[in-house]
């Protein structure tokens, strides 16, 4: 019933104004969002997939809960239809939305039967039981954790325009009250997507300004809008992005006096901040801010590479995400000052906290993560996260940095097809400090990669014996066997003739008689393997018997 409603909503807007299209789209958003939370919080046994969802949609709901009600009142409404700025802004709200009411219906009918079932209901669980729940869950939870990547996506790119819409009202509400005494940017102020509460402010201050007229005057143009007019000629600004790498404060300031602060190169995008936020001038920064800059501008989401970098690392990147990517981690404190979205992330979903990461500047992280970035956040199209990338680029304090905001261990990614989850990647580098912080944090030993290859497996391969006593003292399944040929940790070390992992393995209990899909135990795989050794061996780090 609500999904059909959300799907006549698009004929309805054509004839209401902006602002009682966004409030009727909300309406339904409020709806979608509580039903799915009542859903996600009954399942009190379920995988931390769906746990940590619930934070997300909570803090989903209560921003579309206060923007509901900021536009409930006919006065609001028409102040926000007439201010063209505003309204603009407004108006990009509607489609993503929408696509956050479809996507909680879609998540919460999925995960429905889970509790209906009681899957997950409450109750006494034994390990017999807890193992049938995860196996099910294993089957069941691709499906589910594409449209949790969807809402979440749509989540992210919706928070990001209503912290815009906020920006510009925040800024336009001292212009309202004429109050000389304070600035016209809010120089401290942090990123706040919370647009229902920056609406009624502003709201209440034409108010203030009108009195008891029955005719209200809609703000002044912002510093933003006022500085943006028609000052994008190319060459000029490709002039002032040069005089910003240069650091040549005179020339940019003449330029400014011609061009937009915002003005984006027609080929990349890129604005004078973003080049300013790229090598690490902070003077420079400060200078484009106190002008008017915005945090925000994205540059443009081209198909093609960019001096190496993929279109999946550059295309919608903004100025946090160059100092992130840079180490500059002195702009990105002072972007995040100035209201920039901790949780900015580029058109393929890597965010500024992932390329910290990637560049292992630990300030920068701490910064982001303590000015509330997500330590989950995840690339959108295979799902690569920080504590993946902190293990497979071996940063052990940058693991440990990261598990104090406690991140999911388990989630498996599909980078390469490989499907490693972080304890994958510190066994195939043969990581052991970061292994312990992992282990010890509750990562689980039986994850399965592609082929179900467990860690266990990886380390037998390998023959890394230190890893193989590890994990079996973790209480990893010293028999697990993998998905196609059924083959257990002994198999593989005896494939790459790694005698010594297998004379541990046997002394530590494996079972010596176990055969494969081929009927072969592993002494047998261990006699074609010495003749035939190429034929036989495995990669350490993936051992698949199929190509991925």
């Amino acid at each position: 019933m609500l999904k059909s409603q959300i799907a006549t909503m698009a004929e309805v807007t054509a004839v209401l104004g902006t602002a009682s299209a966004v409030l009727q789209i909300a309406g339904a958003a409020v709806t979608a969002s509580t039903q799915l939370y009542e859903i996600a919080s009954t399942i009190k046994n379920a995988p931390k997939e769906i746990s940590r969802l619930n934070s997300d949609i909570k803090a989903l709901n209560v921003l579309l809960a206060n923007l509901k009600f900021a536009l409930q009142s006919p006065d609001t409404r028409r102040l926000v239809d007439q201010d063209e700025e505003v309204r603009k802004s407004m108006e990009g709200l509607k489609d993503l939305i929408e696509s956050c009411s479809c996507t909680c219906v879609e998540v919460t009918e999925r995960l429905r039967p889970y509790a209906q079932n009681g899957e997950f209901a409450d109750g006494p669980i034994g390990e017999s039981n807890e193992r049938r729940v995860s196996i099910r869950w294993f089957f069941k939870r691709r499906s589910v954790l594409a449209l949790v990547s969807d809402l979440q996506r749509t989540k992210f790119l919706l928070s990001d325009n209503m912290g815009s819409i906020t920006f510009i009202l925040m800024l336009k509400i001292p212009a309202i009250r004429n109050d000389s005494d304070r600035p016209a940017r809010l120089v401290t102020r942090e990123f706040d997507d919370d647009a229902g509460s920056a609406i009624i402010r502003w709201a209440e201050a034409v108010s203030e300004q009108a009195g008891n007229s029955d005719t209200v005057s809609v703000s002044a143009p912002t510093v933003i809008q006022q500085t943006a007019i028609e000052r994008s000629d190319p060459h000029l600004t490709e002039e002032l992005l040069a005089a910003v790498r240069r650091g040549s404060v005179p020339v940019v300031k003449l330029l400014l006096e011609c061009v937009s602060v915002d003005a984006q190169d027609p080929r990349y995008g890129r604005t004078a901040l973003s080049i300013a936020a790229e090598i690490g001038d902070i003077s420079m920064a400060t200078l484009l801010l106190d002008q008017g800059a915005s945090v925000h501008t994205r540059q443009f989401s081209r198909s093609c590479w960019d001096d190496g970098w993929g279109p999946d690392w550059i295309a919608g990147r903004t100025p946090l995400g160059w100092a992130a990517v840079k180490g500059q981690s002195h702009i990105v404190e002072l972007l995040l000052k100035w209201g920039a979205n901790p949780n900015s992330a580029n058109s393929g979903g890597r965010s500024a906290l992932l390329d910290a990461c990637y560049e292992d500047d630990q300030k920068s992280v701490r910064l982001l993560l303590e000015h509330g970035a997500d330590v989950d956040s995840r690339c959108f199209h295979h799902g690569w996260r920080p504590i993946h990338e902190a293990a497979n680029r071996n940063r052990t304090e940058l693991v440990q940095l990261l598990l104090e905001y406690n991140p999911l261990l388990d989630v498996n990614v599909e980078f390469n097809g490989h499907r490693r989850s972080p304890l994958h990647w510190a066994v195939t580098w043969c990581n052991l400090d970061i292994m312990k912080l992992l282990l010890l944090n509750g990562a689980d030993t039986e994850n399965g990669m592609f082929e179900n290859t467990t860690p266990l497996h990886l380390a037998a391969a390998a023959g890394w014996l230190d890893g193989i006593n590890l994990l079996l003292d973790s209480d990893a399944s010293i028999d697990c066997m993998d998905a196609f040929l059924g083959e257990t940790p002994l198999h593989k070390a005896a494939r790459n003739l790694e005698t010594k992992a297998c004379e541990l393995l046997c002394s530590r209990g494996a079972d010596t008689e176990k055969r494969n899909t081929d009927g072969q135990d592993y002494k047998a795989i261990l006699d074609c393997a010495r003749r035939y050794p190429d034929d036989w061996k495995v990669k350490p780090h993936e051992v698949y018997f199929l190509t991925t």
